[in-house]
């Protein structure tokens, strides 16, 4: 894992990324012994060498996010090296959540809804439901009938 995570570091180009990346995340996924988890990944894997996958990934990768990802490679490399499962579960959690954030526009799309639910919960302290059972009284002045 340490060659393959050395090779990712110096990968310059966006497909040298995706070949070093890929085998990186294979190692691991082999190293848990883990057949469901092997056949899991395999199978994201495939979906990377299509060209949709392809035009997604160059549009989230920036310089800025490749200094996290190998920061977070690096993490959990570390934690494997170090025999700390926990520790290595909660890297490579970060590591994949920050991956599908960037990919999915996840954190743009949870601020919406959290503002959303912000507004909705100002709304219902502002104007409060009628309870059930009650009726709207006539304002003065006002008259039902001719």
């Amino acid at each position: 894992m340490w060659r393959l995570l050395e090779k990712s570091e110096v990968a310059h180009d966006a497909k040298a990324w995706e070949l070093w990346d890929g085998t990186l995340h294979r190692a691991v996924a082999q190293a848990a012994h883990n057949k469901l988890l092997l056949a899991l990944f395999d199978a994201f894997n495939a979906i990377r060498g299509q060209a949709a996958w392809g035009l997604l990934r160059q549009a989230a990768l920036s310089r800025q996010r490749l200094i996290i990802y190998r920061q977070q490679h690096r993490a959990y490399v570390e934690a494997i090296a170090a025999r700390d499962p926990l520790l290595a579960e909660q890297a490579m959690r970060d590591h994949i959540k920050t991956v599908c954030s960037n990919l999915l526009g996840w954190e743009r799309d949870q601020s919406s809804a959290s503002d959303v639910g912000r507004e909705r919960t100002k709304r219902s302290t502002r104007d409060p439901a009628p309870k059930s059972g009650s009726a709207k009284k006539p304002r003065a002045g006002r008259t039902d009938g001719p």
